[in-house]
């Protein structure tokens, strides 16, 4: 069985690149996922419902960190999404677009095509904007999104709450009065301050995930083959150049062909996990494993970059409503019922308040360059790129440094089996639980395959093993002590009321480098495995996306990114699927 080109993963990157190169009649495309179609699941369109999903190894592939030192040896857990769709059907639905000089980094490290000013409108290309009413926009101060400037006609829908949270203007006014509200409109390349993010929700409030976005419309084509429940074990070359694949499918080994193109689309863990099953990577690493070289690159599964947040919980006035009341199973009923029957109520929304700000604490004792030489971990071409670019930033102080998130519910740090126990209503009374993440970590890391099978890999992101990340965590995490005596947060909170952990502090920055160390979670957003630089600077693929040293080989997902976005990844890759597209179609010679 032969196509033009086959799409391994069917997750974001996959399910856009599945449409779109399906427009060409001229092409068979053929997308094989793991995972199942899990469209019709409850837990995947009811947006409050996505913590049903975690550790569920139907829709979860639940990875696990090795033990992290600097963290006291917590095993981070890894939710992947397994499934038409991938992440985009249990993430939280938050997304927020990447800034210009990220991606102005990306095109200066090699990669012409892929500055801020190309990418945007492949950013507009994939959603479109749906406008809130009148009261909403008053409640959560809108006035700052330009509406003209947003996605008109794209799959994903991006919709705001419907119903506003006094939590939500509480945050609000709190950043206001600290003089720092989002004033710029988030597609105006370096927006800071706090707002109420947009949410992959259409209008009826059902999850906008990417594979009703994309392939809802395209399944009926007859050139696109869509293949569920199909695990691709290795890759298929002839001479150096790719030609198909191998798969696992209900007990029995498949082979098939591709005449033009075989595309990963397997995330960052995954798509350096399957080079290295199919013979390309690190010597080393295929020696371990057993497999006989195809190509030798040093760099595949290298440079992995995460965000690890600091999160506590402090409790609040019980008159404002979170998401503790669903320790109560009668609370939980009602907002069932309440989404069931018109998709209103807590379970219709989700996380929402947040801010990307710069340093505002004294900066002093803040000596970057002192510990950026600090530093005594390698120095490769990719990282000396990564420290050049928060150098700057961070000297500037105008762009963000990192990012907050006010989530309206008690987390518990300490559980690294499922993040469905992280976020759970254990401890009796109302709990709002800010977390911090710095926007662009020094920290890096790998994935590799510990065996042949798949799913089964090493990661081991290695956080905060750079002092500045350390450094500025602890300053960051300390500007909660601003933020929670600043009205009207403060009248919100309990005085002397609980915490989680007991312990938290964010007086000196001992107590914040202490709380950073115990009380962290992944935010699932692992980059750079495959990156797109210069191969000698690091690089896995070319500015198109191409795998250096094979044809007919291309990835397109978040590991190609050189350097990680400020804060959530899935603008990023539907916007590079969308630019991956049109670069794959114009290299073929074909139109649609």
């Amino acid at each position: 069985m032969s196509h033009d080109i086959i799409i391994v993963g069917g997750g974001v990157a996959g399910c856009a690149l599945a449409a779109r190169l399906s427009e060409a009649d001229s092409l068979q495309v053929l997308l094989i996922e793991a995972g199942s179609d899990h469209n019709k699941d409850p837990r995947v369109k009811t947006p409050m419902l996505f913590r049903q999903s975690f550790s569920d190894r139907n829709i979860d592939w639940d990875h696990h960190a090795i033990p992290q030192e600097e963290i006291h040896g917590k095993q981070t857990v890894h939710p992947r999404g397994k499934g038409l769709g991938g992440s985009s059907l249990i993430n939280y639905m938050s997304l927020h677009h990447p800034t210009r000089s990220v991606y102005d980094a990306w095109a200066s490290a090699g990669n012409p095509g892929w500055g801020w000013d190309d990418m945007l409108p492949y950013i507009r290309k994939f959603h479109t904007y749906v406008e809130p009413s009148d009261e909403v926009r008053n409640a959560l101060k809108l006035d700052n999104i330009d509406k003209n400037a947003q996605g008109k006609d794209g799959p994903v829908q991006l919709t705001h709450a419907t119903e506003v949270n006094p939590l939500d203007k509480v945050w609000l006014e709190t950043f206001e009065n600290i003089g720092h509200a989002m004033t710029m409109d988030p597609l105006s390349g370096e927006p800071t301050g706090a707002y109420n993010v947009l949410a992959t929700a259409a209008a009826n409030k059902e999850r906008s995930h990417a594979a009703a976005a994309y392939l809802d419309s395209a399944r009926n084509r007859s050139n696109l083959t869509v293949v569920c429940n199909a695990q691709v074990t290795k890759l298929i070359f002839s001479g150096n150049r790719a030609t198909g694949v191998i798969y696992t499918q209900d007990g029995s080994e498949n082979s098939v062909s591709a005449s033009k193109e075989v595309i990963l689309c397997c995330g960052a863990f995954e798509s350096p996990a399957l080079l290295e099953r199919s013979g390309i990577g690190r010597s080393d690493v295929l020696q371990r494993l057993g497999v006989a070289p195809a190509l030798i690159n040093e760099n595949v599964g290298e440079s992995l970059q995460d965000h690890l947040f600091t999160a506590c919980s402090l409790e609040i006035d019980p008159k404002f409503v979170t998401f503790d009341q669903f320790r109560d199973i009668d609370n939980v009923k009602r907002a069932l019922e309440a989404y069931q029957n018109n998709h209103t109520g807590p379970f219709a929304g989700t996380f929402r308040n947040m801010a990307h700000l710069p340093l505002l604490s004294s900066a002093d004792d803040f000596d970057i360059d002192g510990i950026l030489s600090s530093y005594k971990g390698p120095r490769t071409p990719a990282f000396n790129l990564a420290e050049d670019h928060v150098r700057t930033l961070l000297k500037q102080n105008r762009n963000a440094s990192a990012t907050f998130i006010l989530v309206p519910a008690q987390v518990h740090m300490q559980h690294t089996d499922s993040l469905a126990n992280i976020i759970a209503p254990t401890d009796p009374g109302s709990y709002v639980s800010p977390h911090v993440a710095i926007s662009h970590p020094l920290s890096r890391g790998s994935v590799h395959a510990r065996s042949t099978d798949v799913g089964d890999i090493i990661i081991d992101p290695r956080y905060y093993t750079h002092p500045l990340d350390v450094a500025l965590a602890a300053r960051h995490v300390k500007f909660i002590d601003t933020l929670i005596n600043t009205e009207p947060l403060k009248s919100v909170i309990v005085p002397d009321g609980r915490r989680i952990p007991e312990w938290a502090s964010f007086d000196t920055l001992d107590d914040t480098e202490k709380l950073l160390r115990y009380s962290n979670a992944s935010f699932y957003h692992p980059v750079g495995t495959c990156s797109m630089l210069p191969r000698e600077k690091g690089g896995v693929v070319d500015s198109r996306l191409r795998v250096y040293g094979i044809e007919g080989l291309r990835i397109c997902d978040a590991s190609v990114f050189p350097l990680i976005p400020r804060s959530s990844l899935m603008s990023s890759v539907y916007t590079a699927a969308e630019k991956a597209a049109d670069m794959i179609k114009e290299d073929l010679g074909v139109r649609g």
